[in-house]
């Protein structure tokens, strides 16, 4: 999942630090909708049927966040 660059795509598009040393979150409906949009966009390139199952699973976390007026936090 790491190399599929997801992560790198989603810190330069919300201003966020997503890696293994620090938690990060991703709140608001502007910065899900961005990070829904960079893995929608990134899940049509993906070939690796695991990370693309990964990649479905994060849509579906963030669109609930929007869903449910709440944020998605990353943990490492």
């Amino acid at each position: 999942l790491w190399k599929s660059e997801i992560f790198h795509v989603i810190n330069q598009n919300c201003s966020k630090l997503i890696d293994d040393y620090e938690d990060e979150i991703i709140c608001g409906s502007k910065e899900l909708q961005e990070a829904l949009l960079v893995l929608q966009e990134i899940e049509k390139k993906i070939v690796d049927k695991k990370v693309s199952l990964l990649i479905e699973k994060m849509v579906e976390m963030f669109r609930e966040a929007l869903e449910r007026d709440t944020a998605t936090y990353f943990y490492f």
